[in-house]
C-alpha cells in the first residue's frame, strides 16, 4: 500500500495548542525547533524511502 503525505503542520505550540504568539513576535528558537522537527520527519522519510 502507498502512502502519500500531501499536507503536513508541525505545530509551534505543542499539546494542547496554546496559542501564544502572534506572528510577528515568534521567538527564533521556536522557529528552529519547528525547523528541527520537519528536518527529523522529512530524514525518517528517507529512511523508510523503499
Amino acid at each position: 500500500m502507498d502512502n502519500q503525505i500531501t499536507e503536513l503542520d508541525v505545530s509551534l505550540y505543542g499539546w494542547p495548542p496554546s496559542g501564544e504568539f502572534n506572528t510577528q513576535e515568534i521567538p527564533a528558537t521556536i522557529l528552529e525547533a519547528q525547523a528541527d522537527s520537519y528536518n527529523q520527519l522529512f530524514e525518517l522519510y528517507g529512511e523508510l524511502d523503499d
